[in-house]
């Protein structure tokens, strides 16, 4: 996984990463870790994207992530998901 990151982390890189529940593959404490070093390096000429699904919702944090950064999967009436953009909800506390 240290590669990886790395190559997320470089400011030439132009890929997309995706980390599907990494709440389930790390310990709390390197799933807080990890988009918060990978934030740190990011910049305006940054053109690297990094998406992570998680089921723990106190990953969601506000102060970390802007409301239009974070996304929510709901299951519609019909039992199919949509998603839905963090900044669509009435303003939650932070």
């Amino acid at each position: 996984m240290l590669s990886p990151f790395l190559e997320v982390s470089a400011t030439s890189s132009k890929k997309v990463y995706v980390i599907d529940e990494e709440d389930r593959s790390f310990l709390f404490l390197l799933t807080r870790q990890l988009p918060e070093a990978y934030l740190s390096n990011c910049s305006a000429k940054s053109r690297t994207q990094l998406l992570i699904t998680t089921r723990d919702v106190f990953l969601m944090d506000q102060g970390s992530f802007r409301r239009d950064e974070m996304w929510v999967a709901e299951k519609n009436h019909e039992g199919s998901s949509e998603l839905v953009s963090f900044s669509d909800y009435k303003r939650c506390p932070a």
